[in-house]
């Protein structure tokens, strides 16, 4: 069994910080369980964390589990989180010695209203060959464990990640990849049946010590019916993405997903948006810099409509665990970052998309610039708000590669609602880029009936032209002078100042 920490506590407050102590872990938060209220966790690790996923249980506490390297240790060790509606929060953080390296993959609610958690656990012997058992932990409401599983895989395996799904079979089933000799480059597919008490019932290696075509990929998975689920990824087939048709024998079936401008689509997401039909989220690689790629497919995987979010200088990444979501139809939740780097000494933003059935963008906002923000998952929740999971690297006032766990709740009335009437100091409604430019100036907004200005330095007017209402407009500034201008967006009226800021010439 581990050493671990847990401990728990409440009291009120809108947003908070706190420390994840070595083997102690300290939370003062509560929440307001009689109304609708948004919330923002940061939780420094002292090491660079990642939110893994999120679910809701039946008493609609908010699980999370998520991984943490230790910077000063060099281990990853993993930690569940749960937020009650009363707002008592618990973490229990899981280490087995320095010399092994554990992570969480993916969570389930199991019908008994306990959690099961799969992941990956072994003893490190290289840079490259981390883990080499599958590791399933079911845990009570209090994170007790009440069973927990080790299966080594086969020899010469490696680094194994997976998603799961719970059958409408009541089995659960796992698809995902291993690396031969720990290397990406010979990632091969592995499939697992399970059941709810994370025993293995039977597993698949398709590919075992052969060299595939191509490295191996799974994105995500989804329940289909009693006899079959979904995987997606890429690598079997060629194709430039691909679904495997996965039966309860671990069998399988590989379709293409037919892409619209035929890109390279990568990391997506997919979620059952009615009983014929699913939404699919991806990056696609060959839109203009990079940007999310957003579908309605049917059950065949036929294109039935499509959109993308991004600007056209950035590559948008979506949230790499989990980037679309939703409970109401018309209110679905994208989510993506703006310039993946979670890394690296800039500050960057994470951006959250409201879009109605027909794909129509709603609302638009953009969180964060202040720091390096990433974000890696949302979750849709029965109340109608969405749970943000991602990190923020400080980095001016941290280490290299330090990175805390951000979690955050909004409402799509945050989203939709002006940037000005929300309580967050941080959000924004408009994109104002390249910055700095030269000849052209974008402005990408959801908002409606707004003017530019800009400001010379000696306070001329260098442009007031009214921003049409379309998600982005272009802005000729080939006459300009090289220097620095002041912009400023306000309402039609000039009323009310929406964004203001530098803009640079070069």
């Amino acid at each position: 069994m581990p050493r671990d920490g847990s401990l728990r506590n409440n009291g009120f407050k809108y947003r908070f910080r706190f420390d994840l102590a070595f083997f102690v872990l300290t939370v003062l938060f509560a929440l307001n369980s009689k109304s609708q209220v948004p919330f923002e966790i940061m939780i420094n690790t002292d090491g660079r964390g990642y939110i893994e996923g999120a679910i809701q249980d039946n008493e609609n506490n908010y699980i999370f589990i998520c991984v943490n390297l230790d910077l000063a240790l060099d281990i990853v060790t993993p930690l569940i989180i749960k937020v009650s509606p009363s707002g008592d929060t618990l973490i229990r953080r899981f280490y087995f010695g320095q010399d092994t390296t554990a992570g969480f993959h993916d969570i389930i609610l199991c019908d008994d209203d306990n959690y099961l958690i799969f992941g990956a656990i072994g003893k490190q012997i290289s840079n490259y060959q981390h883990t080499n058992h599958i590791w399933t932990l079911k845990v009570d409401n209090e994170f007790n464990i009440l069973n927990e599983n080790r299966i080594e895989v086969p020899e010469n395996y490696w680094n194994l990640g997976c998603k799961v799904v719970l059958n409408n079979d009541g089995y659960v089933y796992s698809a995902g990849t291993i690396c031969l000799y720990g290397s990406m480059s010979y990632s091969h597919l592995f499939l697992a049946k399970f059941n709810q008490e994370g025993d293995t019932l039977q597993t698949s290696y398709p590919y075992y010590n052969g060299t595939a075509l191509d490295p191996h990929y799974i994105d995500d998975v989804l329940p289909n019916d009693e006899n079959r689920f979904l995987a997606f990824g890429s690598g079997f087939l060629l194709f430039d993405y691909e679904v495997l048709t996965v039966d309860t024998n671990l069998e399988f079936i590989i379709q293409e997903i037919p892409d619209p401008v035929n890109s390279s689509l990568d990391d997506a997401t997919a979620v059952w948006y009615t009983d014929s039909t699913y939404l699919l989220s991806t990056l696609d690689l060959g839109h203009e810099e990079d940007d999310i790629q957003v579908n309605i497919r049917s059950k065949d995987h036929a294109l039935l409509d499509h959109t993308w979010i991004g600007r056209p200088d950035t590559s948008d990444y979506p949230a790499w665990r989990g980037s679309i979501d939703f409970t109401d139809p018309n209110n679905i939740f994208v989510g993506g970052s703006i310039n993946h780097f979670p890394g690296a000494p800039v500050n960057a933003s994470i951006f959250i998309d409201i879009l109605n059935g027909q794909l129509d963008v709603l609302g638009q906002k953009y969180y964060g610039g202040d720091m390096n923000y990433t974000i890696y998952n949302l979750t849709a929740v029965s109340d109608g708000g969405c749970l943000i999971g991602g990190a923020i690297f400080d980095w001016q006032n941290s280490q290299p590669q330090d990175a805390d766990i951000w979690i955050k709740k909004i409402y799509p009335e945050d989203i939709i609602t002006d940037a000005e009437d929300t309580p967050d100091p941080l959000d924004s409604d408009v994109s104002v880029y390249p910055n700095p430019g030269r000849d052209r100036l974008f402005i990408k907004t959801a908002r409606k009936n707004l003017k530019l200005q800009l400001f010379a330095d000696n306070g001329t007017i260098a442009i007031d032209k009214a921003i049409n209402n379309l998600p982005c407009q272009e802005i000729n500034t080939s006459s300009l002078k090289k220097g620095s201008y002041l912009f400023q967006i306000t309402d039609e009226n000039k009323n009310t100042v929406i964004e203001s800021g530098s803009w640079i010439k070069n």
